[in-house]
C-alpha cells in the first residue's frame, strides 16, 4: 500500500515538474543535456537554446552586463539597474564552462563592466573546486583581454533548511569564494560579497529571500541590485 502510494506521488510530482517547470526542472533539463555526447551537447547548447539564439540577434552596446546562471536570469536587471543600460546574460542551469562557450555574446555588447555570478550548478554537476576555479580564471581573462572590467560576485549559498544536500554544497561554495577573493585581490579585480547580506551562518540562504532554497525572491533582488548600483556609481559609466 505504501509503495503504491509512493509511486503515485512520484508520478504526479514528475508531471508537475515537466508541465509546470517547478524545482528542480531546470537542473533535470541541464542533467539531460550533459548526459549526451560532447559534440551533440555543444550543438544543442549553442544552436537550440532559446536564450542563446536570441542573444545572437540582439544588437547594441551595454553599460552593464549581468552574466551568470538562473539566479542572474531571473533578475529584471534592465529595470532594477535603471537608468543604466543593463543587459541580462543569465541562463538557467549554466555552469562556468558553458559561460565560456557563450562569452562572445557578452563581448559584442562592449560593456563597460560585467558582473559574474556562477558556481552552484558546477557543484551540482559534481565538479571540483579546482575545476570551477580554473574555468573562472579563463572566463575573467577572456573578458579582460577584451578590455572589459570584471566584478566577481560571491557564489551564493543555499538554504540548509530547504535543500537536503545544501551542507555538502556549502563546503565547496565556501572554499570557492575564498579562492575567488584571493584571485580577485591578486588581479586587482573587484569582489562583491552578496552572501554577507543574504545568508545566515545557521540556516544558510534566509527564508525571506528564497522560495525553494536556491532561487531568489524579489526582496533578494532588491538587496542584490542595490549592491550592484553601489559598484556602478563608483565608476564613470
Amino acid at each position: 500500500m505504501i509503495k503504491s502510494l509512493l509511486v503515485v506521488l512520484l508520478f504526479f510530482y514528475g508531471v508537475a515538474v515537466g508541465n509546470y517547470h517547478i524545482f528542480p526542472y531546470k537542473y533535470l533539463k541541464y542533467a539531460k543535456d550533459i548526459i549526451l555526447t560532447g559534440k551533440i551537447q555543444k550543438k544543442i547548447y549553442q544552436q537550440y537554446r532559446p536564450e542563446i539564439t536570441q542573444h545572437k540577434i540582439i544588437k547594441g552596446k551595454a553599460d552593464v552586463v549581468m552574466f551568470g546562471d538562473s539566479l542572474t536570469e531571473d533578475g529584471l536587471w534592465s529595470e532594477l539597474l535603471y537608468p543604466y543600460k543593463a543587459f541580462n546574460r543569465g541562463i538557467g542551469g549554466d555552469n562556468v564552462s558553458n559561460m565560456i562557450l557563450r562569452v562572445d555574446s557578452v563581448i559584442k555588447l562592449q560593456p563597460k563592466v560585467v558582473f559574474l555570478l556562477a558556481g552552484i550548478n558546477d557543484f551540482m554537476g559534481r565538479k571540483s573546486v579546482d575545476e570551477v576555479m580554473n574555468d573562472y580564471i579563463k572566463l575573467v581573462e577572456i573578458l579582460q583581454k577584451n578590455k572589459i572590467e570584471v566584478i566577481i560576485q560571491s557564489t551564493l549559498g543555499c538554504s540548509l533548511k530547504k535543500v537536503s544536500y545544501c551542507g555538502n554544497l556549502m563546503v565547496r561554495i565556501t572554499e570557492l569564494n575564498k579562492r575567488l577573493i584571493a584571485f580577485a585581490q591578486s588581479q586587482g579585480v573587484s569582489y562583491l560579497d552578496l552572501n554577507k547580506g543574504l545568508l545566515d551562518d545557521k540556516v544558510g540562504l534566509k527564508d525571506e529571500y528564497t522560495y525553494d532554497g536556491v532561487h531568489l525572491l524579489g526582496k533578494a533582488y532588491s538587496y542584490w541590485s542595490g549592491r550592484v548600483l553601489e559598484e556602478i556609481k563608483k565608476r564613470s559609466i
